[in-house]
């Protein structure tokens, strides 16, 4: 069984690479699966449409580009949505506070009833290990749906983080309010070259190479963050992964090449 929103939602914001104002209205839809619509290109969510880059991950078709969709996607996940139509002006998903809480929010709002489109559902079967120099990705078979994250950041405050994510209703609880994260001094150059100008302490859990410029919601709110950027990439793929996870410093490129592997391996056994 799949689901949709009952009735339509409106987002409005800014985008945090362009800093400029973005928008999101939310339709429901009965069937025809998961669908973006920008500039009059409808751009259906899957593999086949997705250009990850390691600050995001976006969908774009016949030159039409939208930025930033794997924080909605982990909610999309959440809340297994499988039939909407999105409808994006300005060319990114707002950023919000940059966390997903905002946006559970106003899709709880919003209301949620069944369709009859089932999900795709991708199921590892058997062991795989996925590396890039010292990033890396396991995934073992699985029942359900299983994250074992590490990050390891020594030369700033983030330092070393680890969580088990095991069951998706600890998602509210322990993932959705941790926001995107990054050093002030990285931010700082991406401005001066155009980049992230929706950045800010206001969207950002921010640190130099001392200490957090603002206060974390959580110890591990990064690699928090990293769970839901995950669960995110994951979904976007098209597909419902039922896997144990253990992953070492991914990078949304680094997710869409696994989730790539994965889906060749067991896309065509999975139900």
């Amino acid at each position: 069984m799949g689901f949709t929103v009952k009735n339509e939602i409106s987002l409005v914001g800014v985008g945090i690479h362009s800093g400029q104002p973005v928008t999101l209205l939310i339709r429901p839809a009965q069937s025809g699966g998961i669908r973006f619509v920008a500039q009059g290109v409808t751009i259906p969510l899957g593999l086949r449409y997705i250009v990850p880059q390691n600050l995001g991950t976006n969908l774009v078709r016949e030159g039409v580009l939208i930025k930033t969709i794997e924080h909605l996607c982990a909610i999309l996940w959440y809340l297994q949505l499988t039939d909407l139509i999105l409808e994006v002006t300005g060319g990114e998903i707002p950023i919000m506070d940059g966390s997903g809480v905002l946006l559970y929010e106003a899709f709880k709002k919003g209301g949620r009833v069944a369709t009859k489109t089932q999900r795709k559902i991708l199921t590892v079967r058997e062991p795989v290990h996925i590396f890039h120099k010292d990033i890396f990705l396991i995934a073992l078979p699985a029942k359900t749906l299983q994250v074992n994250y590490t990050i390891n950041f020594p030369q700033n405050p983030l330092k070393s983080q680890n969580i088990v994510f095991k069951r998706k209703r600890d998602f509210l609880s322990t993932i959705v309010s941790a926001r995107t994260f990054g050093n002030v001094e990285d931010v700082n150059k991406l401005h001066a070259s155009g980049r992230a100008l929706g950045a800010t302490v206001e969207n950002v859990l921010a640190y130099n190479s001392t200490e957090y410029v603002n206060e974390p919601r959580f110890d591990d709110e990064a690699v928090r963050h990293k769970v839901l950027d995950l669960l995110g990439d994951l979904y976007a793929s098209g597909y419902d992964v039922r896997a144990k996870l253990i992953a070492y410093k991914t990078s949304h490129t680094f997710n869409n090449k696994s989730i790539r592997k994965l889906v060749r391996l067991f896309g065509a056994r999975s139900s």
